[in-house]
């Protein structure tokens, strides 16, 4: 799959620098910037037309879309592509804490019915870790009104009571949670 982005002159320098150091040789006389980068090229004409192709495309092109702070927009044909897929609803679990020696254990679940699934996926939400914090929190407010979601917590007592109880290992907690 590729991804285009429309550039102005600014973007077309903050591109170039971003990606100066992975940069490749041009192949015609059209080429402003070519780069390998992530596996995925992405070639920047001279129109101002940036082009992002190859294996890991969509995660480049969402990476260049938080560069530029724009908001990545998915293809009328992706969407369609997505179809067969998004035809169920989605439900999902996420836990924090359970690696560390102070805090308490945060278990968040969500659920995304399928007619939302399609605007979830507009927003450009994806892996946490590829999203910047700041990006993160724009993007939970725009998400908390599109899906239903809960938060528990347990405390250090609550878990330590749990465990010397003899009944709870770590796993058994999260999933009760």
């Amino acid at each position: 799959m590729s991804y285009t982005i429309n550039v102005n002159s600014v973007q077309a320098e903050i591109i170039i620098d971003k990606y100066q150091e992975y940069s490749l040789p041009h192949t015609n006389n059209y080429t402003l910037f070519r780069a390998k980068y992530k596996g995925a090229t992405l070639t920047l004409y001279k129109t101002h037309t940036l082009l992002i192709q190859g294996g890991k495309a969509f995660v480049l092109y969402n990476e260049v879309c938080d560069l530029l702070q724009i908001t990545p927009k998915l293809k009328e044909k992706k969407e369609k592509d997505f179809e067969p897929q998004i035809n169920l609803s989605i439900i999902g679990t996420d836990e924090v804490g359970t690696g560390d020696f102070f805090g308490p254990i945060v278990v968040a679940g969500a659920y995304v019915d399928k007619t939302k699934i399609l605007d979830v996926m507009k927003l450009g939400i994806r892996d946490s870790k590829t999203i910047k914090d700041d990006k993160i929190h724009k993007l939970a407010n725009e998400l908390i009104k599109l899906v239903d979601y809960h938060i528990v917590s347990l405390d250090n007592l609550k878990y330590n009571y749990l465990v010397s109880a003899g009944k709870y290992n770590m796993n058994k907690i999260k999933a009760l949670l």
